[in-house]
């Protein structure tokens, strides 16, 4: 995605304006009118998470001002990189969840490869799958406890209720959450997204894709350790026996 900005992605609620024709997209004129040159401006990538499709991205508002249809801020979003925009709305589509070591953007790709996985004819890739997702949702039960639920509408609806000023810093506030989607509210999107941007990677070879990243990760590991080690004896050899690693 030479070229393009990569934005930042942050769990949001609508503060903003909505549309003030009265009417939903398709009879907003304006906004329809540009859609195409929004995805062109964007290579047909969601700026958030960097997935490519011809057909199926949304787009989103900047600025959250939804009658602001000037090419200056609209951006290309995939479908889960705009909902994490509008948590308000997701009660029944996902879970909060305390993630802290996977990115939102990161999350979304998984999520995303578990909905493609679950609708999968191979077998055992979709009971690998459905074991992850069960992973991921049992992170649900921490973000609880420290919460009170796990219903991204209630967490939509307390970061409506914040000042402006506190809002701005929600993201330290709620460091380490997540929503994960359930693979079940995707089945749809995940069938067309699969046909247009996995159709050259079918989920029988997501086995051999994953053994050849570890093989290379392990490989990896493997030329780091020996590194250290030659510097740590290295640095013996020339008199700091205590040298430390790090």
């Amino acid at each position: 995605m030479t070229g393009i900005r990569r934005y930042s992605l942050v769990l949001s609620v609508k503060r903003g304006q909505w549309r003030n024709k009265g009417g939903t997209e398709p009879t907003d004129k304006d906004y329809q009118r540009i859609r195409p040159s929004v995805f062109a401006k964007d290579g047909n990538t969601c700026v958030f998470c960097e997935l490519t499709l011809s057909k199926g991205l949304e787009v989103h508002h900047k600025n959250d001002n939804h009658a602001d249809n000037s090419i200056s801020n609209l951006v290309s979003s995939c479908r889960l990189c705009h909902a994490v925009h509008h948590i308000g709305f997701l009660a029944k589509s996902g879970v909060m969840c305390h993630i802290p070591d996977i990115s939102m953007t990161d999350l979304n790709h998984l999520c995303r490869s578990i909905a493609i996985a679950a609708i999968s004819k191979d077998g055992d890739t979709a009971a690998i799958a459905a074991l992850i997702e069960g992973v991921l949702m049992e992170s649900a039960n921490s973000f609880y406890t420290t919460w009170g639920t796990k219903n991204p509408a209630d967490i939509g609806n307390a970061l409506l209720a914040l000042p402006d000023e506190a809002y701005l810093s929600r993201e330290n506030v709620l460091e380490g959450a997540r929503v994960v989607f359930h693979s079940k509210m995707l089945k749809t999107w995940a069938e067309g997204v699969s046909a247009v941007a996995y159709s050259s990677l079918p989920t029988s070879e997501w086995d051999g894709v994953a053994a050849q990243y570890l093989t290379e990760s392990a490989d990896e590991w493997e030329s780091a350790g020996k590194l250290c080690e030659t510097d740590y004896e290295g640095s013996k050899k020339r008199g700091g026996g205590s040298a430390q690693i790090g």
